[in-house]
């Protein structure tokens, strides 16, 4: 195990700590300070991305009530729009959030590489295999093949949200039975972590709707049953509490805001009768009494509220799921 000495008291401490456990004291300040300079340096240079990488390095190292967080936050969120303007500017392609079905579709025809990440590496191919067993045994291949492919996708969403932000992450990787998940470097602000917690459902939602367009083009009770499934493993996803995706998005949502997310939830669920939407309301409303920002983010909120509307309405299609074989 890495270790590194106090500075003020010289005690030993695990590198992954971020202040001293004897005395307190920043582990990381000196550190910190050189990447700070690293990255002003490279940011005058016109080097975004080295500027993103020192800055988010520092982020990482410094304590959490570390009063420089607060101005870091901004000049990260700065440039992780600078980054995504670049390749517009140069004729590419810029990915913003919320992609849903149509961004899906472009993203599936011209990154097809980054689709297939998770299948190059042993260890998350491994993990995809495993689960496609269980799923298999419980509801055949064809379901269990489906539901993978539709859980990829929305782990996808998250490694596409930071890698918008310049954040290292992993492929996906499956627990067998329970879903799966990306592991990734520290996020520097409550905002970024909103971005990437409802880039999941949000490519989930997208991923659904194709299996509900092939249901509708083919007639086949297999892509309904995924379309159903699809939408309620996403709006499971959005219970406003963590882990899950809701749990990381609720976080920049002032007292108000929570409250008519609330109100969405209660009227989603008269209209769908959709029960799983009791455990998303219960938990919105316990949230209100928790602690909010003044002023909450307008755009995090519509992407959550339309995210729960949307796929409560998917998840009433009333189909079972497949004969255990």
């Amino acid at each position: 195990m890495s270790v590194v000495v106090c500075a003020r008291c010289s005690s030993e401490a695990p590198a992954r700590f971020h202040s001293c456990p004897a005395c307190g004291a920043p582990l990381h300040d000196e550190r910190v300070a050189e990447l700070l300079a690293a990255g002003a340096a490279a940011e005058a240079a016109g080097d975004l991305e080295g500027a993103n990488a020192a800055l988010r390095e520092a982020a990482a190292l410094m304590p959490p009530k570390d009063p420089r967080r607060e101005g870091l936050g901004g000049r990260l969120e700065d440039l992780a729009r600078r980054r995504a303007a670049a390749p517009k500017a140069a004729g590419g392609v810029g990915w913003g959030a919320g992609l849903g079905v149509l961004g899906v579709l472009a993203f599936v025809l011209s990154k097809g590489k980054f689709l297939l990440a998770g299948l190059t590496k042993t260890g998350p191919l491994l993990s995809i295999v495993a689960s496609l067993g269980v799923y298999w045994a419980l509801w055949g291949w064809k379901f269990g093949l489906g539901l993978i492919v539709l859980v990829y996708i929305h782990e996808l969403g998250h490694v596409a949200a930071l890698r918008r932000l310049g954040v290292p992450a992993t492929a996906p990787m499956f627990v067998p039975g329970l879903g799966a998940f990306v592991r990734h470097a520290p996020l520097a602000t409550l905002r970024e972590q909103a971005d990437v917690s409802l880039g999941g459902p949000e490519w989930g939602l997208g991923a659904t709707l194709l299996a509900g367009l092939v249901f509708l083009a083919s007639g086949e009770p297999l892509f309904a049953a995924l379309t159903q499934w699809s939408a309620r493993i996403n709006l499971f996803n959005l219970v406003p509490m963590p882990p899950l995706d809701g749990g990381g998005a609720i976080g920049v949502l002032s007292r108000g805001q929570r409250a008519l997310l609330t109100a969405v939830c209660a009227a989603s669920l008269a209209l769908s009768a959709e029960g799983l939407l009791w455990l998303v309301l219960i938990v919105a409303a316990f949230r209100l009494f928790g602690a909010a920002p003044a002023r909450g983010d307008a755009r995090v909120f519509l992407r959550y509220a339309g995210l729960v509307a949307a796929l409560s309405w998917l998840s009433a299609v009333d189909v079972p799921l497949p004969a255990r074989p």
